[in-house]
């Protein structure tokens, strides 16, 4: 007994594509209100955040490629080396003084650029010829202060895939019928 080949032109079964579609739809959802939640609280953080001076007391531009180590003597800006960019700053706020490495809110350490000289003008964007740059503190995480003030793009990001799988997901359920409709 033999078992039928599969047609790589059979449609899916109506039942398969509306589960799919009730999966998307409920997955986007959920992260719907998960990212929409991230998205508020982060917001409140910023218009909340104080802006302080800042001084950096360290800064990195450290060559790095998939599969080797950071700090590669001999990189250049071939198509597999990043640059990566840290920047490490004291600041004080209510008389405290406190120092942090985070870009932003979500707590990154650290960016990627594709070129030494694109890492060099990122870190120039941030840190002034003096120095100096400046820090958003949140009040409630006064050591977590961060330098790019706004919300992280990877919540926008979020916010965009959610609502595309809400959206496709009636998609996929009309475009079955139609194919069903059609084949009747």
């Amino acid at each position: 007994m033999s078992l039928p080949e599969a047609s790589s032109e059979s449609p899916a079964s109506p039942l398969v594509m509306v589960a799919i579609a009730v999966f998307m739809l409920v997955a986007g959802a959920v992260l719907a209100v998960n990212a929409y939640g991230d998205y508020q609280a982060q917001k409140d953080i910023v218009e909340n955040s104080v802006e302080v001076d800042a001084a950096v007391v360290d800064n990195d531009i450290r060559a790095h490629s998939s599969g080797s180590p950071d700090n590669i003597e001999t990189a250049d800006d071939d198509d597999e080396t990043e640059w990566r960019l840290s920047i490490e700053f004291s600041y004080e706020y209510q008389g405290q003084q406190y120092t942090s490495d985070n870009f932003d809110l979500t707590g990154d350490t650290s960016r990627d650029y594709d070129s030494r000289s694109e890492a060099e003008r990122a870190y120039s964007s941030y840190v002034g010829d003096d120095g100096e740059t400046t820090a958003y503190v949140n009040p409630d995480e006064p050591g977590e202060a961060y330098l790019e003030s706004g919300v992280p793009t990877v919540t926008y990001l979020t916010l965009i895939f959610a609502v595309f799988l809400i959206i496709a997901a009636p998609i996929t359920v009309a475009y079955q019928g139609m194919r069903v409709m059609r084949d009747d």
